[in-house]
């Protein structure tokens, strides 16, 4: 993964969305959603 831009202007006014995690936290579910998802295919072939 290379780079991930978000802009949550739009969740946040029109669904009331409130930011809860901070982007150390938001980097390393991403990171392990990756990990899972690699492992997963690894195994399936």
């Amino acid at each position: 993964m290379v780079a991930i831009y978000a802009n949550n202007d739009y969740a946040v006014k029109s669904l009331g969305w409130d930011i809860q995690y901070g982007i150390d936290e938001m980097m390393s579910t991403a990171w392990a959603w990756e990990k899972k998802l690699k492992a997963l295919s690894a195994a399936s072939s």
